[in-house]
C-alpha cells in the first residue's frame, strides 16, 4: 500500500504536467575559514607587510569586526544557505526524470520497465520489491515537513543569540568525551617533558618582557592546574542562561568569537555595559593581583622610576569578558577598550588578559593600521597587561594558530580546539 501511495503521488504531479522534483525545508550553515600556521620560536617581532604575507593580515585592519568604540568593523561570519533545497538528481544521482502516466500505472501494478523509467533503478526496486526498504527510503526523502529541522547544539558554525540579556543556546568549551571514539593518548615521554616544564616554571621567577611603557607580557605565567581551574569555572558559567553566545553588530553581522561576561553584561553593538552578571570569581582576582604585583617588580628592575604605579597603575577588576576564538576562523579587529568610565580611562587603569589554549597572533599599535602594528605571539598561560600610557593602544587578534595548546591541558580538561581569552577591567 505504501508503494502505491508514493507512486500515485508522483503520478499526480506528472499527469498535471509538473515535474517529479522534491524539495526540502532543511537548512545547513557554512563557516568560513582562514589559513592557519604553525607557531614559530619567535616571541616578539615587528609586523612588517612582508612578514604578514600568507597570514591574511593585508585585509585585516579595518575590514574585520572589532570590539571597541571607534574601531567597530563590518566583516563578520554569516549564516550559510547554500544547501537550502535539494533536487532528486542531487539526492539519488543523475538518472532522475519525468515519469509517464503509463509507467506510473505499470509501477503501481507491481511492474518496473527499465527502458521506460528514467529514475535510479535501485530506488525503484526498493520501492516495488521491499516494503522495509521502501519505508526507509520514504522516510529519508527530503519532503516538506511541518516541523523545523533540529539544529545541533555547540557548533562553531551555527548562529547564536543576539546581543540580549539572556541566551538559551548552549556552547560547551569542554564538551564531554565521546566514549565510543578512539583517542590517542599522550606518550609518556611527552607527558613527562611537560611535567618537567611545569615544575621548572613553578620554582623559577616569572619570565617577562616590557613591550613598551605600561605594557608587560608575563610568559608561561599560569600553571596547567590554574588554567584547568579557569576552564572549569568558565565552562560552568558558560553553560548557564547568561553564558556564551555569538555577538551581533551592524546590520546582522556576527563577530568571529563567542562571548560571555562576569560582573556586568557588555553589549558590543551599543558599546556599553548592562545587566549585572555573577561577580568575577575570587580565584581570578587573586591571579590578577599576583600578575600585577610581579609586573611591578619587573618594571622596578628595568627602570629607575621609584613609583612603579606611575607607569602601571593598580587595578581592582569588577568586570571580566571571556572570549572564545575557534581555530582558523576566530579573530578580532584592531580596536580600543574604551567603554569604561572616563575616570578609569584617564587614570590609565590597566587591562589584564589571560590566554588559554591555542596560541594567537596579537597586534598592537598607536594607530588603527595593521600594517604598522607590532606583533607578539600569546601562548597558553601567558598574561598580558597594558595600562598607563599604553591603556589606549589599538589591539586585535588576526590569527589563531591551530594545534598549539598544551597537550597536558587538553588531556586534563578536554578543552575544545581554539583559544580562551579573559580580559579583566575596572569600570569605575
Amino acid at each position: 500500500m505504501l508503494n502505491q501511495t508514493i507512486i500515485k503521488d508522483v503520478g499526480a504531479d506528472v499527469s498535471s504536467g509538473g515535474s517529479a522534483s522534491i524539495t526540502s525545508d532543511e537548512k545547513s550553515y557554512s563557516l568560513g575559514t582562514t589559513a592557519g600556521h604553525n607557531s614559530g620560536s619567535r616571541i616578539h617581532q615587528s609586523a612588517t607587510p612582508a612578514a604578514r604575507q600568507g597570514r591574511g593580515w593585508s585585509s585585516f585592519g579595518s575590514a574585520n569586526s572589532s570590539r571597541g568604540g571607534s574601531a567597530r568593523q563590518s566583516t563578520a561570519s554569516s549564516k550559510g544557505s547554500n544547501a537550502s533545497n535539494f533536487s532528486r538528481d542531487e539526492q539519488y544521482g543523475s538518472k532522475s526524470g519525468p515519469l509517464s502516466s503509463d509507467t506510473v500505472k505499470g509501477l503501481s501494478n507491481g511492474g518496473a520497465d527499465s527502458s521506460a523509467v528514467n529514475l535510479d533503478r535501485r530506488l525503484l526496486e526498493s520501492l516495488v520489491h521491499s516494503p522495509d526498504v521502501a519505508q526507509s527510503s520514504a522516510d529519508s526523502l527530503p519532503v516538506k515537513s511541518c516541523s523545523k529541522p533540529k539544529i545541533p547544539e555547540c557548533s562553531d558554525s551555527l548562529p547564536h543569540n543576539e546581543n540580549s540579556e539572556s541566551h538559551t543556546q548552549k556552547f560547551d568549551i569542554c564538551p564531554p568525551r565521546n566514549s565510543g571514539g578512539v583517542k590517542l593518548k599522550q606518550t609518556l615521554m611527552s607527558k613527562n617533558r611537560e611535567l618537567r616544564k611545569e615544575k621548572e616554571r613553578s620554582i623559577s621567577r616569572p619570565k617577562g618582557d616590557i613591550l613598551r611603557p605600561g605594557m608587560v607580557l608575563l610568559k608561561n605565567y599560569l600553571s596547567i592546574s590554574e588554567q584547568a581551574s579557569i576552564l572549569e569555572i568558565c565552562r560552568d558559567h558558560g553553560l548557564g542562561p547568561t553564558g556564551f553566545y555569538q555577538p551581533s553588530f551592524g546590520e546582522g553581522g556576527k563577530m568571529h568569537l563567542q562571548l560571555m561576561c562576569f560582573g556586568a553584561f557588555w553589549n558590543p553593538e551599543l558599546h556599553q555595559y548592562g545587566e549585572v552578571r555573577p561577580p568575577v570569581p575570587r580565584k581570578f582576582l587573586k591571579l590578577v593581583d599576583r600578575a600585577v604585583t610581579d609586573s611591578w617588580s619587573l618594571i622596578a628592575e628595568n627602570s629607575r622610576v621609584k613609583d612603579v604605579k606611575s607607569i602601571l597603575p593598580s587595578v581592582q577588576p569588577d568586570v571580566c569578558l571571556v572570549n572564545y576564538y575557534a581555530p582558523r576562523t576566530g579573530r578580532l579587529g584592531l580596536h580600543q577598550d574604551k567603554d569604561e568610565s572616563r575616570e578609569s580611562l584617564d587614570k590609565g587603569i590597566p587591562i589584564v588578559s589571560f590566554s588559554i589554549g591555542d596560541s594567537a597572533d596579537f597586534l598592537y599599535s598607536d594607530q588603527r593600521d595593521a600594517e604598522k602594528a607590532d606583533n607578539v605571539i600569546l601562548e597558553s598561560g601567558d598574561v598580558l597587561i597594558f595600562g598607563g600610557k599604553s591603556r589606549h593602544i589599538f589591539h586585535g587578534v588576526p590569527t589563531i594558530i591551530p594545534d598549539t595548546a598544551p597537550k597536558l591541558l587538553l588531556e586534563e580538561t578536554n578543552f575544545r580546539p581554539g583559544r580562551l581569552n579573559l580580559t579583566f577591567r575596572q569600570r569605575f
